[in-house]
């Protein structure tokens, strides 16, 4: 009996180390596989991030101060999926109610392949009291579905995330304070899972404010902190740079990339407001910095990109694969920023 006994939890140790076994591999066993991404649609900054874009079935975080470019990174980005792959969906939650859809057919976007979830026009439609739960529930829903590459919420600080406790209380109630940090918390939380498991990126904007300190560095980024530790990659856009009326400059650094580790890196492009930015003329230009091409070839290398996305994509996968050094300097070697403006001081 006492065999028996000794026998049967043997059996249940070496069933326990099986299944344990099952959940785990060597180190040694894994290899360099890469990174599947969504390119930013921005060509020096999938350079700068060292992998070609934004991680996919991830959290991403680009901020700024207000009127510098984040929603139009968002733009960018799903245009330049679209035109990369003819059968992706994507999705923007307009959560400030301020997408402008001519502009992005400016942009060379096509509306027919990017869904539009606006929660004013759905709780007036549907008689329903607008609020940041119900708001933050609907997105979940959405990019649970699975169907969408790239999915964007412009921005976290949009009127219609408000909590509903923050809209039944008065304005100089002290328990307000933090209510509406904890909701957005919670929404990272869900979020992130989500779309690690349908694959879908999830690019948010946030602001940028000023803490009221008298020592260290004033910036910081509301709605919460739980945001810049879940998010993989984190991208501060700064105040323009030679604005015209045809366009500026974008310019920008990169805060946070666990991937690539790049942080610090800073990136400027110019933008025009008719045609938004020329990434074959930006890779024709580096191209020809790192004597890939001569500078009399460059109007048919051009030609050659314009005509045939293809091409374009060839020369870009070709840089990345030789990892040029232009794109591997540490930013102590560029001065885009002024110093004393402590743009790139963790906040």
């Amino acid at each position: 009996m006492k065999q028996e006994k000794t026998d049967s939890k043997k059996t249940k140790k070496k069933k326990i180390v099986l299944k344990l076994d099952s959940l785990i591999k060597k180190a040694s066993d894994y290899h360099d596989i890469g990174y599947d991404v969504y390119s930013t649609g921005i060509l020096p900054i999938d350079m700068k991030l060292k992998i070609g874009g934004y991680l996919k079935g991830r959290l991403v975080e680009i901020y700024g101060e207000e009127h510098t470019g984040k929603t139009l990174m968002t733009i960018l980005a799903i245009i330049e999926e679209q035109r990369k792959n003819k059968d992706s969906l994507c999705l923007f939650c307009d959560a400030e109610g301020s997408f402008d859809t001519n502009w992005f057919k400016t942009l060379g976007g096509d509306l027919s392949r990017l869904d539009i979830f606006n929660p004013y026009e759905v709780a007036k439609v549907n008689d329903i009291e607008l609020c940041g739960e119900w708001t933050y529930d609907r997105i979940i829903e959405l990019i649970g579905t699975g169907k969408y590459s790239i999915a964007v919420l412009d921005s976290l600080m949009g009127p219609a995330l408000l909590s509903k406790v923050l809209l039944e209380k008065d304005m100089e109630e002290k328990e307000r304070l933090g209510i509406r940090a904890r909701l957005n918390n919670g929404f990272v939380d869900r979020v992130s899972l989500v779309t690690i498991n349908t694959g879908t990126t999830l690019i948010i904007t946030n602001h940028l404010m000023q803490k009221l300190i008298a020592f260290g560095n004033p910036d910081t980024t509301p709605g919460g902190k739980r945001l810049k530790f879940v998010a993989e990659q984190r991208l501060r856009i700064g105040l323009p740079k030679d604005k015209t009326a045809v366009g500026h400059t974008l310019r920008g650094g990169i805060i946070k990339n666990k991937r690539g580790a790049s942080a610090g890196l800073q990136f400027e492009i110019y933008l025009s407001y008719e045609e938004g930015i020329d990434n074959y003329l930006e890779l024709v230009k580096m191209m020809i910095k790192e004597n890939m091409i001569k500078k009399d070839e460059k109007d048919k290398v051009l030609k050659e990109m314009r005509e045939d996305y293809s091409a374009f994509q060839k020369y870009k996968d070709e840089i990345l694969r030789n990892k040029i050094s232009l794109f591997n300097q540490e930013s102590k070697d560029s001065d885009i920023f002024d110093e004393e403006e402590n743009e790139f001081e963790e906040d």
